[in-house]
Formats: structure tokens, sequence, C-alpha cells
């Protein structure tokens, strides 16, 4: 098979995930997230194990050296298995939002879960390794979950880099 010029090989059917609703890629190396589950694919495009994720998420990616995803804002459990106060946030009871979670790439741990406002955020990382995501307004995220993710100004910021001339 060839794709705009360039040649493609067709893996086997993905048989292990033949239930899963909602599929996303992750590179560096190349998996699949199906629903709670993700595997390695192998060099003959087969599944390695499926390992559990520690959430259900809605859209999934990568940016860095991370894998996230947007889940459900349901009681989130920290480290020490204390439930996180979702619902004390105070983020307006008119605003629909969600969960963003960082996992780190090679063992599948949470970094950090924060709120957003939408369910597909495009997302970077910077040199100094700062995640920021287009979430209404361009926002980092912390490493200290259940933490507001900062709003950067750009239009300041472009403001304070460019004198106005008169």
């Amino acid at each position: 098979m060839t794709i705009t010029g360039a040649p493609a090989t067709v893996g086997p059917v993905l048989a292990d995930l033949p239930d899963a609703h909602r599929r996303f890629l992750a590179a560096t190396p190349l998996r699949v997230l199906a629903d709670r589950r993700v595997a390695r694919v192998q060099p003959d495009l087969t599944l390695g194990p499926l390992r559990r994720l520690p959430k259900d998420f809605l859209t999934a990616g990568q940016v860095g050296p991370y894998v996230w995803g947007v889940h459900h804002p349901t009681a989130e459990i920290n480290r020490n298995g204390g439930l996180l106060p979702v619902a004390n946030l105070d983020f307006g009871s008119y605003r629909q939002f969600w969960m963003f979670t960082l996992l780190n790439s090679d063992s599948f741990e949470e970094v950090s879960t924060t709120t957003i406002f939408t369910t597909w955020p495009s997302s970077t990382i910077d040199a100094a390794g700062t995640v920021w995501i287009l979430a209404d307004g361009l926002r980092s995220i912390l490493t200290v979950s259940m933490a507001w993710p900062p709003l950067l100004d750009v239009a300041a910021l472009l403001e304070a880099a460019v004198p106005l001339r008169e």
C-alpha cells in the first residue's frame, strides 16, 4: 500500500481490543491507548501485553515525555489515597469542565491532574519542560495536581516585547 508516495505496511486486525470505544495512538515508542488499556505496538504491528490505565480517557495524546488524557471530573484520589476536593474548586457552576491528566509515558503513573474547559486541547512542551495547552486560552500545566492552570497573557507579552510606534 502507498500513501502519498510513501510505502505503508498494513498490520493485523487488533483482535485484543475488539470492544474498545475510543482508541488513540501515542508515539515514542508507538502505543495504542484504548479505553482503560494501553499496549505497545510491536515491530510486526501486533500488540504487546495490555496494561491498565488509571483513567478512562475521552481523548488522549502525547506531548514530550508525557501521555495526556481528558476524562470526566469524578472524585479524584490523590497518591495517599485521599479524595481531592474536585467539587470545591472555584470554577463557577455555569462552566462545563473536564480533567486533564498527564501520565509518565514509560510507567503510565500520574504526574498531575488539573481542570480544563475542553475535551480536545492542543498541546506542546517547551525547552524547559513546561507543558502548554490551548484550552480556554494558553495555559501551562503544573506538576501540582488539582490547581488551576495559569493563563498566559499572550497579548501582554507581545505588547511588552514590541514597543508601540507613534
